[in-house]
């Protein structure tokens, strides 16, 4: 069975844009179309967002989580996350034999990496800014295949983009520093 959820800041109940841990731990979709926008969404322990086997459509919104990633898109799901914000997490995102487009957005202030790509994973980066990460910028691994298009990578602990394990991405017009 495959549902679809649509969460905008209008379809709240005496709401504001914000949801908070502790109005929500986090949002954890499986087989299904999760779309959300211009929503600001913060997480504990756990991935803020979570799509697996399913279909995730974010714009606008602003993300944080604590300690696991904020942005969390695995088995076989498709994505289009656009003007997004990560302003803090352990991983900013992480895409695991998942594909998509991730656009216009920025992430910063991690403690980890900011964004990996693993386990076969083929998203497309495009004009996003990844900054102040801990670790590396972008990890690819496990024969993933992303293609990072026209990013500013920045401030990083360790190298900008780092590839292993039989990974080909496709780096174009990108500023790594």
């Amino acid at each position: 069975m495959v549902t679809s959820v649509t969460w905008l800041p209008s379809m709240l109940p005496n709401a504001s844009s914000a949801m908070t841990a502790a109005a929500l731990e986090r949002i954890s979709s499986a087989a299904s179309e999760l779309r959300l926008g211009n929503l600001n969404l913060r997480s504990g322990d756990a991935s803020t967002v979570t799509i697996e086997r399913g279909n995730l459509v974010m714009n606008g919104c602003e993300l944080s989580a604590g300690f696991g990633a904020a942005i969390s898109i695995g088995s076989r799901s498709e994505c289009e996350v656009t003007n997004c914000r990560v302003t803090a997490g352990r991983y900013g995102l992480v895409v695991e034999d998942a594909t998509g487009v991730i656009d216009a957005c920025e992430f910063a202030n991690l403690t980890e990496d900011g964004v990996i790509a693993r386990i076969g994973a083929s998203p497309t980066l495009r004009n996003t800014t990844i900054t102040r990460c801990g670790l590396r910028g972008i990890y690819i691994y496990q024969s993933a295949k992303p293609t990072i298009e026209g990013c500013d990578i920045a401030q990083t602990g360790g190298p900008g983009i780092a590839v292993a394990a039989q990974s080909a991405p496709a780096i174009v017009r990108c500023r790594i520093r």
